[in-house]
């Protein structure tokens, strides 16, 4: 009787430690894919002060918003760097580490140029800017699918399903 008791307490906890882990690796993915949504809309809120200053000549708001995105950025590079691997995630960190660097070197080096520019600045000199700002989404899209098969494998070798994202640029 006390081995049947002590056999059957033994499943209770294995089964509950299992459904913890499941909890814990869905919780992770959830927790990127959050992380990659919010990002989207702060990304989005920077492209509507563009459209205003570019058509009012006045870049002066798009500091404000491209710090926000950039800080977004940086905390999200420490928290997926400090997150602990749960059910084999490190590949899916590690897309997701290149996939939240390279949109940080994309604001630096591409975002912050506009911040230059005035009204007086050669409507030329923006449009060059814009066009370089719209070429990096071709390597964006090389990123986001290189963690998109992260993602899928992660969910593959874990036994999760993944939902599609209500969001057009992530499918």
């Amino acid at each position: 009787m006390f081995y049947r008791l002590a056999a059957i307490a033994l499943a209770v906890v294995l089964l509950a430690s299992c459904a913890d882990k499941q909890q814990d690796i869905i919780g992770l993915n959830n927790e990127l894919t959050t992380i990659n949504d919010s990002l989207f809309y702060k990304g989005q809120a920077w492209g509507e002060e563009f459209k205003i200053a570019f058509n009012s000549g006045d870049y002066s708001q798009l500091p404000a918003a491209r710090q926000e995105v950039q800080d977004y950025i940086e905390q999200s590079i420490d928290d997926v760097a400090d997150m602990k691997d749960i059910g084999g995630s490190e590949q899916l960190r590690t897309a997701e580490l290149d996939y939240l660097q390279f949109e940080r070197d994309v604001i630096i080096q591409k975002m912050k140029a506009f911040e230059e520019f005035s009204d007086t600045t050669n409507k030329q000199r923006v449009s060059a800017a814009y066009t370089d700002l719209v070429n990096s989404s071709k390597e964006e899209q090389v990123k986001l699918n290189a963690l998109h098969d992260a993602q899928k494998s992660y969910a593959d070798n874990n036994g999760i399903e993944l939902k599609q994202s209500d969001l057009s640029h992530i499918q």
